[in-house]
């Protein structure tokens, strides 16, 4: 007790266990890795405002125990906020970020001044604290340990991974094409819907924009559907031309950890076999987990060299630097979606063939774009876990979306020495609908059934059918262009929850 009373290391502690309590909370969607540089931050935060707090007290405890007070104040933000937004005192509405400020900055200037006319013994108060924050950072240390263990287990039994950690050797004679080799472009609208669904759930008629790539020249298979319900999973199965039973098999059905599908997205068997047939793989970074960069292409179009990933821009939405958080991540979202729509349109000017990615987080939340492009500034923040209820800016964006895209494909189509190929495709629709524990048909048909267009040149199209979906999109292609002899895999839609991702359930003939 009395080495307690005498080393001050709450303010440190507490500066931590934020950040662990929140990594414990998302551990499926975060590498422990991204704690790493916010500890290194507020920790050393600590120490200055501390250094800082000796001055001003004249007492090292005191300075302590202030610093401490900071630090739980600081991280409540978000708890505070989501708590008073929607409260009202008459007319006045407490719950605003200028409020919260300025409250909190009146309840840490009131206790500074407490703790410094305070005459109690602070050495006692010290070594509670210390006992205190001790165990928080321990208790998440060892959860946090706990699930890593697990984890590392699990995927070093998982045969799958040796699979997609290792390169396709450049002799590979899978594609053959001696020459006159087409881009490929393989162009994702993140939670863009399908015409169908736009209509009789978002009351917006999207055929002219249908019309319109139909008369460049692309097909658009009208009934079709994604493979799987997330992200992660759909791009995973898309890009390996694969379904993921396997993955079902060797990974928990209670299991939420990505590792596996997030490794197929970044070292796939696409991208493997194009670069073994002597394409450049160009990769458009989206901020996001896998797709956010990819250290096995040749090229990747970034707006800014280092980007906020989820991890840090959720830990700093929780923080009192929530209000510049939510400013800087807007803006620097927007660019991002712009510098990418704009990139995008001159990788014709590659002179080596080139397999594009570009996954475009648009129009999936957060809405920043009015139909003509305008800034609106609705974020995940301020929409909480209501956001996809918003139909009206979903819409707005997605016709700015559309507007984009047209350009890019028209500069592409222009500038393409070869005519290329072209899939512009959604990996999932949106999810205006409650009851994902016991999805209606109607939510299924919303989240299952997406945008996919083709672009093939010459007679390509023959291939194509109505209800084709992701999985068989690259098979058909290879074997058309390039002289493989895939076998045509079943178009089958499996549903899963956030809970239960490897939860696969055949939901194929509830799709229309």
């Amino acid at each position: 007790m009395k080495a307690l009373k005498s080393v001050i290391i709450h303010p440190y502690l507490f500066a931590i266990f934020p950040i662990l309590s929140l990594f414990f909370r998302n551990r499926t969607q975060a590498g422990l890795s991204e704690v790493i540089l916010p500890i290194t931050v507020f920790v050393t935060l600590g120490f200055l405002l501390f250094r800082l707090g000796k001055y001003f007290f004249r007492d090292k405890y005191k300075s302590g125990v202030a610093v401490s007070l900071f630090m739980i104040i600081f991280f409540s933000y978000r708890d505070v906020y989501f708590k008073t937004k929607n409260l009202k005192l008459g007319s006045f509405v407490l719950g605003t970020d200028l409020h919260i400020l300025v409250a909190g900055a009146m309840i840490l200037a009131a206790s500074s001044w407490g703790v410094k006319r305070w005459k109690s013994s602070f050495p006692v108060l010290t070594a509670y604290l210390n006992i205190t924050a001790l165990i928080l950072v321990l208790s998440s240390a060892y959860n946090i340990g706990a699930y890593e263990v697990n984890r590392a287990r699990s995927l070093k039994a998982n045969k799958m991974l040796s699979e997609y950690l290792k390169p396709i050797k450049s002799d590979s004679k899978t594609l053959n094409r001696a020459q006159n080799k087409p881009d490929i472009y393989y162009i994702i609208l993140d939670t863009y819907a399908r015409a169908d669904t736009l209509k009789k759930n978002f009351n917006y008629d999207n055929s002219g924009f249908i019309k319109r790539l139909e008369k460049k020249g692309f097909y658009v298979a009208k009934k079709s559907s994604s493979n799987y319900t997330f992200t992660q999973l759909s791009l995973a199965s898309s890009l390996n031309m694969e379904h993921l039973n396997g993955v079902s098999k060797v990974v928990s059905k209670n299991s939420q950890d990505p590792t596996v599908p997030y490794l197929m997205i970044s070292n796939n068997k696409v991208a493997k076999l194009l670069k073994a047939d002597g394409y450049k793989f160009v990769h458009f970074s989206t901020g996001w987990g896998p797709t956010r960069s990819n250290k096995w292409a040749d090229i990747n179009y970034a707006y800014f060299p280092y980007v906020l990933d989820d991890f840090n821009r959720v830990l700093l939405e929780s923080t009192a630097l929530a209000p510049l958080t939510r400013s800087y991540v807007k803006t620097h979202a927007r660019k991002r979606i712009l510098y990418n729509f704009q990139e995008l349109g001159e990788v014709p000017e590659i002179n080596e063939p080139t397999f594009t990615f570009a996954h475009l987080v648009i129009p999936h939340q957060p809405y920043l774009f009015d139909r003509n492009g305008n800034p609106v500034g609705l974020g995940r923040f301020e929409m909480g876990g209501k956001v996809w209820r918003y139909k009206k800016p979903y819409l707005e964006q997605l016709i700015y979306a559309n507007k984009r895209v047209e350009g890019v494909i028209n500069k592409i189509l222009k500038n393409s020495k070869t005519p290329p190929i072209i899939i512009l495709q959604s990996d999932h629709g949106p999810s205006s609908i409650t009851g994902w524990d016991n999805p209606s048909r109607e939510l299924l048909n919303e989240r299952m059934n997406i945008l996919n267009a083709y672009y093939l040149p010459g007679d390509g199209k023959k291939v194509l059918y109505p209800s084709i979906t992701p999985v068989n999109s690259f098979r058909l292609i290879f074997n058309q262009y390039f002289g493989a002899k895939f076998q045509r895999h079943e178009d089958k839609s499996y549903f899963s929850t956030k809970v239960k991702p490897y939860g696969f359930i055949d939901v194929t003939d509830r799709l229309k």
